[in-house]
């Protein structure tokens, strides 16, 4: 009984082990080293390199079922003749005359049904299933790849940016002479250049290089962006990379996986993009275009170097650009930046003979109210933040001309008239709540979803190049003071200010000793003066998302598609590029709860007091769950095998059971064990009439189905009384009797 009863718990035990183990590995999450573990056995010189302990461990237990069950089966296969017998007179064909330890599994399920020998059947049964066990348990586990899901919290420390940029200039050295009705001009125009000239230090790794080299190369997004959107970092240094060393470089490349960890959280996002509508006075070619004859042009020449040009031969009337293009109108502006009207004389393609095809690009500002040429961008006055941009593309077959010292001068000259395309585009900053999925290692955002409304970020827009006054109370800021300054710069006007002044941010500016353009230097700018390229690096990435086709951005819808990609591009690599003179959080993000309290009063250039914007805190979380994607090796469980095993054992359990409540009745008449031959010898020892018939017919008496047998008490030929076999009836039968009063040993 204690027998059956510990084979019953066992199999108990196993069957819910693999309910439960099933259930996790339904979910995935049988993960652990314990599953996935695989010893290297590589340095053995073994014809496997792996060995997983969980993948035999099925096939163990299965084995062990396997041979607990063929005991009790070899048990009742021994025993099952002789329990017939004890029970009632049996058929010598179903009891003595029969066995069943040389039938096969299904051989004795047969044998047993048909001699109705049902406890032996279930028993046989079982252990025929526990063979099919054996095959489905070793068939149980499986390695697979698959996305483990878990979740963690974590520390939020950035939020869109609303709060100015914070930067300190020197005023120390600055030389005006302050009878100058200028000097106000000027004090504000070097402000706005200290505050700007960090935004083109590092120019071999310039954030303005990131954009039109991205599109060159096809170059991978940037970290922490998508699309459009950037979004504020969140630190992953506390989410644990899972140890792969239980997945081989082997079943890697084998299993076409490369293991990965991607995180789903919230966090800020911010882009930028333009909002363009086409400009009318392109049609109207008077208002960028001016007629040139031939006369004029050399007399313009003569003027501008003082020396006399030789002009080709054959030269016809033609036509120049007009500097300030789209004057008197709300599209005004210049051909290649704000304020300045020198001529561009840069670039030709082929020779005066044999002009070809050359580009002009450039984006600029609108000229609007408030407009100051010698300082474009004011930090008192009218002008309203943010001026509309003016992207210009214009292809034609211009010409230029020599000096005796064969050096460029005068401008540009077209024979034919060139075509212009060109758009005005109001920017927009707009910020929203959104949902990311990135990866772990490293910070590429695979998909992104907004969770709210997208609105526009006022603030970008506030403060222009604001001074504030000096903390210490003893002293007052006014135009005569020389030292360090606090300024602040909203984020809008600082990427913006940067991004259209880079072209000519090392040329001289309003200098009137410069009557063309300054080719000289081209930094931040894209010059083939033989190739007939000359663009700031705005166009030029336009021009690379045209496949380098000029024609193609004479088409207003592909011109304002490239305009809008480039221009959400750069604002991408600004705000994501930590420049450490302005912030080391990067200039679009600021930390969640930043205030300026401890900044001083905003002032003029002359020390009276502005008014100071208000910045309401934004409530921005600074703890997020964010739900943990990563890829690993999971123990999988085939379904079929493991219910078929779950099957099998549970038909085991129940045979046990039955076997367990039946076998003290079952078992009961058997006074003795007949495991030997001796013990069967025992039992046949005074059986004559039994022996007398065995010796009369032979092995024919097995299949004898009239003759009787019985195992019990019975009384001899020679009146002794004892426990075997015996003949029931017949002739000379013996005298069945009850048992002894002492039992039998």
């Amino acid at each position: 009984m204690r027998y059956l009863f510990a084979l019953g718990l066992f199999l108990a035990l196993i069957t819910v082990a693999l309910l439960v183990l099933v259930t996790f590995s339904s979910r995935s999450q049988l993960y652990q080293k314990a599953f996935v573990y695989q010893a290297d056995l590589s340095k053995f010189g073994l014809s496997i390199s792996t060995f997983a302990p969980i993948s035999i461990a099925p096939t163990i237990i299965s084995i062990i079922i396997s041979l607990w069950w063929d005991q009790i089966d070899l048990t009742f296969r021994l025993l099952q003749p002789y329990i017939a017998m004890s029970r009632s007179p049996t058929p010598v064909s179903s009891s003595s005359g029969i066995t069943y330890r040389s039938k096969t599994w299904i051989g004795a399920v047969i044998k047993a049904a048909r001699h109705r020998h049902w406890i032996l059947c279930f028993v046989a049964i079982g252990t025929t299933l526990s063979q099919v066990l054996t095959v489905s348990m070793s068939a149980l586990f499986e390695r697979k790849p698959h996305n483990v899901l878990s979740r963690v919290n974590l520390n939020r420390t950035l939020e869109t940016r609303q709060m100015p940029v914070i930067t300190t200039i020197d005023q120390t050295g600055w030389p005006f002479e302050w009878d100058d009705v200028y000097a106000a001009t000027k004090l504000d125009k070097t402000v706005r250049w200290d505050i700007t000239e960090p935004l083109y230090q590092n120019s071999s790794y310039n954030w303005l290089y990131n954009t039109p080299t991205k599109f060159s190369v096809n170059a991978p997004q940037m970290t922490w962006t998508q699309g459009a959107w950037s979004f504020a970092p969140v630190d992953l240094s506390s989410i644990i990379v899972p140890d792969s060393r239980s997945t081989t470089e082997k079943e890697v490349r084998k299993a076409a996986v490369v293991p990965f960890m991607n995180v789903t959280l919230r966090t800020s996002a911010i882009r930028a993009r333009l909002d363009c509508e086409p400009i009318d006075e392109v049609a109207d070619k008077s208002t960028w275009l001016q007629a040139m004859s031939v006369q004029l042009l050399n007399e313009t020449l003569i003027n501008t170097t003082m020396e006399y040009i030789t002009l080709p031969e054959g030269l016809s009337d033609g036509y120049i650009l007009i500097e300030k293009m789209f004057a008197n109108t709300s599209s005004v502006t210049t051909i290649r930046r704000g304020g300045d009207e020198k001529m561009t004389k840069c670039c030709i393609n082929g020779t005066g003979q044999s002009p070809q095809r050359a580009a002009i690009g450039y984006w600029t500002p609108v000229q609007t109210e408030g407009w100051n040429r010698t300082d474009p961008y004011p930090s008192q006055g009218k002008l309203q933040w943010p001026p509309s941009i003016v992207t210009k593309w214009i292809v034609g077959k211009p010409q230029s001309f020599k000096d005796q010292g064969n050096i460029t001068v005068g401008p540009l000259f077209f024979e034919e008239q060139p075509v212009l395309q060109a758009a005005r585009c109001k920017p927009i900053i707009e910020t929203a709540e959104a949902k990311i999925l990135i990866d772990r290692t490293t910070s590429t955002v695979h998909s992104h979803e907004l969770l709210g409304p997208i609105t526009g970020l006022d603030s970008a827009w506030y403060e222009n190049h604001v001074r504030h006054d000096l903390s210490d109370p003893e002293k007052q800021y006014n135009m005569n003071y020389t030292g360090k300054l606090n300024t602040t710069t909203s984020l809008g006007i600082l990427f913006l200010d940067g991004l259209l002044s880079a072209s000519v941010s090392k040329e001289p500016v309003g200098d009137v000793y410069y009557a063309y353009e300054n080719t000289g230097t081209d930094q931040f700018v894209y010059r083939e003066e033989d190739g007939g390229l000359n663009m700031d690096l705005m166009s030029y990435t336009m021009y690379t998302l045209a496949n380098n086709d000029p024609e193609a951005l004479l088409n207003y819808t592909t011109l304002v598609n490239n305009a809008n990609r480039t221009f959400q591009s750069f604002f991408q690599d600004f705000v994501n590029t930590k420049l450490a003179h302005y912030n080391d959080d990067g200039t679009g993000f600021q930390r969640i709860g930043a205030n300026m309290k401890d900044l001083g009063q905003a002032v003029d250039y002359n020390g009276a007091s502005l008014v100071n914007p208000l910045y309401p805190s934004l409530n921005t979380d600074r703890t997020i769950e964010a739900v943990i994607s990563s890829r690993r090796q999971v123990l999988y469980m085939n379904p079929v095998a493991t219910y078929l095993a779950v099957a099998i054992i549970t038909w085991l359990i129940a045979t046990t059971a039955v076997v367990a409540a039946l076998q003290r009745r079952y078992t009961s008449t058997m006074l003795r064990n007949v495991e030997l031959i001796a013990d069967v010898l025992v039992l046949i020892a005074g059986s004559e009439n039994f022996l007398d018939l065995v010796q009369e017919r032979g092995p024919a008496l097995k299949k004898d189905g009239n003759v009787k047998t019985q195992l019990g008490w019975f009384k001899g030929r020679d009146g002794e009384v004892r426990w075997g076999v015996e003949v029931v009836g017949g002739r000379n039968p013996v005298e069945w009797v009850d048992a002894p009063m002492k039992r039998f040993t």
